[in-house]
């Protein structure tokens, strides 16, 4: 099943707003505060285990709606679903919400229900694997510890936060798992060591083997790990299934991070992510997927109520760029200089490197390149192999109007 369109009205800051969804990969980008998670919890309320809250209802407003679009979900519904049902919640200033799944028809499969808020929609799909639609993965996903029992109802429960991962990566180290092989792959991969299970006092824990005798348990190792496996042992089970992904770059080091960003844009061929990011590591990695969708939330006080909209993010280099720079990136932030400035002899770059910037403008130092090309002869074509370098590593002209050649006489740009 897949989430096709998210529509809000006058829920939290979002005054009326609509996402049309890729079927695969889906990004949202935005300062802390802005609605990101809002977004996401829009859609988890047609799963076990979220509530809609009044505090959900925008300040001021008698009444909202939450509408999610869905595809193929059939096997959610009892075959009866056809091809694009439609959940709607309404909230009520007065009394609670009321909430339906009606068909693309406008026939109803489960009618209008009254019940309180911050209880869980009595039609809702169930938090237990293979049955569940979603896998959440939001930001209070850690734990103070972790659960050692590890039977069926730990390895399949969907809580959405790491308290039973013991017994979901325990399931996965049966080498007769169709799921084990890329388990195993995944971990030596991403993390360079393979995490399976290990007998304990209350049942078992995850570990890294050392000998018979000896392990060390994964709360023994840095966040980062456990944030790492909690969404690879999701991963190499889903199929068919929606990831809601806040900031996965928490508490990960930039080169798993891109492992397990690969991994994810393997499985988007037969799941759907719906991902909220700050790191311009995901947003590279992820949004030249073929079939993913940028989208940019922005907030602004209007009366001082927090005012939230959300657009899709052309897909060109320029309008990408923009976005992490709205981020409050600077090209120097991710590997790159804000500027270069090619020169023909050594002299003149050494006079500007080391005593004209430091000297006069101090706030270049470590982001205006300067580079000689020995000579004259030589300017055209280093600035040539420069120029197809950057053009072919970032698919466009990362340093148009960002690079100066002073060559004798003349400053060519």
């Amino acid at each position: 099943m897949r989430v096709s369109k998210i529509r809000l009205q006058n829920f939290k800051s979002f005054i009326d707003v609509s996402l049309n969804l890729s079927k695969e990969i889906n990004l949202i980008v935005g300062p802390n505060n802005s609605g990101k998670s809002t977004l996401l919890k829009s859609v988890l309320w047609i799963q076990q285990g979220s509530q809609l809250l009044r505090a959900d209802l925008r300040t001021f407003q008698n009444g909202g709606l939450v509408e999610i679009e869905l595809e193929d979900a059939n096997s959610y519904f009892d075959g009866r679903a056809g091809l694009s049902p439609i959940a709607r919640a309404y909230l009520h200033s007065g009394g609670g919400l009321g909430a339906e799944i009606a068909n693309s028809n406008s026939s109803e499969l489960y009618g209008s229900i009254n019940y309180p808020f911050g209880n869980t929609y009595p039609h809702a799909i169930p938090a237990s694997e293979p049955k569940n639609l979603i896998y959440p993965y939001l930001s209070r996903r850690k734990v103070v510890s972790y659960g050692e029992l590890v039977g069926s109802a730990q390895s399949n429960a969907v809580s959405g936060n790491f308290s039973n991962l013991y017994a979901k990566i325990d399931r996965l180290t049966n080498p007769d798992m169709p799921a084990n092989e890329q388990y195993v792959k995944a971990c030596i991969d991403i993390i360079g060591f393979r995490v399976t299970s290990a007998n304990s006092e209350n049942g078992k824990k995850a570990a890294y083997i050392i000998d018979n005798f000896e392990y060390i348990p994964l709360e023994a190792m840095g966040e980062g790990i456990a944030n790492l496996l909690g969404l690879i042992v999701d991963l190499c089970i889903a199929d068919n299934k929606l990831f809601l992904i806040e900031e996965p770059e928490n508490d990960i080091h930039p080169k798993p991070l891109k492992k397990l960003l690969k991994l994810i844009a393997e499985k988007a061929e037969n799941n759907q992510f719906i991902i909220t990011t700050h790191s311009n590591i995901v947003v590279k990695h992820l949004g030249t997927w073929p079939e993913s969708k940028l989208f940019q939330v922005t907030m602004k006080f209007e009366e001082k109520l927090p005012t939230s909209q959300v657009e899709e993010v052309i897909n060109s280099p320029e309008a990408r760029r923009e976005i992490l720079e709205d981020l409050g990136y600077d090209f120097f932030d991710f590997d790159m200089w804000s500027a270069w400035l090619f020169l023909e002899e050594a002299t003149a770059e050494k006079i500007i490197k080391e005593y004209l910037i430091p000297w006069f403008t101090p706030d270049l130092k470590g982001k205006l390149r300067t580079f000689s090309a020995k000579s004259l002869s030589e300017v055209k074509t280093k600035f040539d192999a420069f120029d197809k370098l950057f053009v072919f590593l970032h698919l466009e002209t990362a340093y148009k109007n960002l690079v100066w050649v002073v060559i004798e006489r003349f400053l060519v740009s």
